[in-house]
């Protein structure tokens, strides 16, 4: 559960990082859609890091 939970929101940060890669985004996306489109991964990758950090305690028990 905790490799998932990492995984998953390492590929969201990094996702929303990639606005500030130059050549990432193709020239059919416009500037608009880069910044909202990553703004909303940063939303959702933030959200996975902070239910991760919150629900650790929990994970590392074995039931």
């Amino acid at each position: 559960m905790r490799t998932g939970l990492i995984a998953i929101t390492a590929v969201l940060l990094v996702r929303a990082a990639a606005v500030f890669a130059p050549g990432v985004w193709g020239p059919d996306h416009s500037p608009t859609f880069q910044i909202v489109s990553s703004l909303i991964v940063l939303a959702l990758g933030l959200s996975f890091l902070l239910g991760t950090i919150k629900a650790w305690p929990l994970l590392s028990m074995r039931t």
